[in-house]
């Protein structure tokens, strides 16, 4: 654990426990330093001198527990596994019902559903909490904590006190999109402390450039979009004059947020689903439903849905940076 004495000192509390049939939820809360994660990415002398340095945050995690009695492995005896949720910007799987990958984990593992900092219950970001920062300077610096590197320092304080009273002190990690470059991070950064890892997605471009990225992102752009409108060739015309109406007149979301023309573009995210032109097109299709004159409430709530980072903020700040490997200061920021 990166944590340094000088340092705020992390702290553990037991919250409370609930069922869902065989599934015991288990709610952990702890207190972490703010600047901790810098000691990975920048050495202990940034994490000290920050301006953040005395800050803790709210770190949370959910504990799932699989109690059935036909599972022949006691409790104690269970490995523990951290989540890694995707995004960036995700809180972690809140179970509803028994069954699905959680149970199944929870079987074999004590299950840990970790908040990452700035999402859920861990001290999530908002658009207040960082302009509350100061200026934009002082605003960029706070984000610059809620990256890869804290996030694994954060979870190793998670394991620290949970494996405390183990021989082994290792866990295992699952990483699913975003939790695939986590993963990546944290055998980097802490591989003594993980006993073996599973990515279901996510595996980060190792010594390539970012521009790669970008090609062939563009390159599957195209390919969707001509496929998108060789099945409703209808919505071409449709988008080009929702495109013009946005550049002549001010549509709002229900978020308060402007809907621009280039905003309006963002929806193209839906062509990387399954659903991909079938769920671009009912979209677009309720545009003008009210009036020739401005835009639907159905069409606005719906793009909001898709293009807003109001409701996880960090998608919208790191989405892109987690690809940086040193071409970025390429950039001269």
């Amino acid at each position: 654990m990166p944590t340094h004495p000088r340092l705020p000192q992390p702290t553990h509390r037991v919250g409370v426990t609930h069922t869902i049939d065989s599934l015991k939820l288990v709610d952990h809360w702890f207190t972490v330093p703010l600047t901790h994660g810098l000691i990975y990415g920048k050495g202990e002398a940034a994490a000290l001198e920050s301006r953040f340095a005395d800050q803790t945050i709210t770190v949370f995690a959910r504990e799932v527990i699989d109690t059935s009695d036909a599972l022949t492995t006691p409790v104690e005896e269970r490995p523990y596994m951290v989540y890694l949720q995707g995004g960036p910007g995700g809180k972690s799987p809140r179970p509803i019902s028994e069954g699905g990958w959680v149970q199944e984990l929870a079987k074999t593992h004590r299950l840990i559903l970790l908040d990452q900092r700035g999402t859920g219950n861990s001290t999530p970001l908002s658009a207040r909490v960082i302009t509350a920062q100061g200026s934009p300077e002082v605003q960029a610096e706070f984000c610059e904590l809620f990256r890869a590197d804290s996030i694994i320092a954060d979870a190793e304080v998670v394991r620290e006190f949970l494996l405390a009273g183990r021989t082994d002190k290792r866990w295992s990690t699952m990483g699913q999109s975003f939790g695939g470059f986590l993963t990546l991070s944290y055998l980097s950064f802490a591989p003594e402390s993980v006993k073996d890892s599973r990515m279901t997605a996510g595996l980060a471009p190792i010594r390539s450039h970012v521009d790669d990225v970008y090609r062939s992102t563009l390159d599957r752009m195209k390919e969707r979009t001509e496929e998108y409108y060789g099945w409703y060739p209808e919505d071409k015309d449709l988008a080009v004059r929702i495109c013009e109406h946005l550049a002549k007149n001010e549509e709002y979301l229900p978020t308060g947020e402007r809907l621009t023309p280039h905003r309006f573009q963002m929806l193209g995210n839906i062509l990387g689903g399954n659903g991909r032109a079938r769920g671009l097109h009912y979209v677009l299709e309720s545009a003008f439903a009210e009036s020739d004159k401005w835009l639907s409430d159905q069409f606005l709530t719906e793009v909001s849905a898709q293009v807003s980072f109001q409701a996880g903020p960090l998608y919208g700040l790191l989405h892109e940076t987690m690809y940086a490997d040193g071409p970025a200061q390429e950039l001269g920021g």
